[in-house]
């Protein structure tokens, strides 16, 4: 098995049960804004770096939710989706922010008690080597298309329309009937 993308030493399945289970009861689908991006969780402006404001808030959610679970198959997803942000990407010209309804903020980054994980590709372009993985209810789906939609810069996507590592690192998430 090749290296994980992934710089976490608990499995993505299980990163992406506890955010499911944290966010589901949250969700205000009338609240795009607001409804996932609970003070609990809120990362501090002062983290040394991405990891640190990462880890805060999986660490933080972990204690709330305990282990649900693991996440094994795409029907566990419950209707929701896997976007990948690329920070490095961003030109923050709020124009997502507008159409998504809140669902992104200003500079294009999704709600804090949505993310699952940070990855890493050695690809050559350092605008697109590290990536935050996130989980989008199905409630904001919508939203998070037209923020996609009116993205110039490409710096948010859905996993599967990506192309980068982690999308074939969990592919029997988003292609189950390619396997693992």
């Amino acid at each position: 098995m090749s290296k994980s993308v992934f710089d976490d030493d608990v499995p993505f399945g299980q990163r992406l049960a506890e955010t499911i289970a944290w966010c589901v009861p949250l969700v205000r689908a009338d609240e795009p804004k607001g409804s996932l991006r609970g003070e609990a969780l809120q990362p501090s402006l002062l983290e040394r770096d991405r990891s640190s404001a990462l880890r805060s808030v999986t660490g933080c959610r972990g204690n709330y939710v305990g282990q649900p679970p693991a996440i094994t198959d795409p029907e566990s997803l419950l209707g929701g989706k896997l976007l990948v942000y690329f920070p490095d990407a961003n030109l923050s010209d709020g124009t997502a922010q507008l159409v998504s309804r809140g669902f992104f903020d200003v500079h294009n980054v999704p709600p804090w008690d949505t993310w699952i994980a940070l990855a890493d590709d050695a690809n050559g372009d350092p605008s697109f080597e590290q990536y935050l993985v996130c989980w989008v209810p199905p409630e904001f789906i919508g939203c998070a298309q037209e923020g996609i939609d009116a993205n110039p810069e490409g710096c948010i996507v859905w996993l599967e329309d990506s192309r980068v590592a982690a999308r074939d690192e969990l592919r029997w998430l988003i292609h189950p009937s390619r396997g693992e």
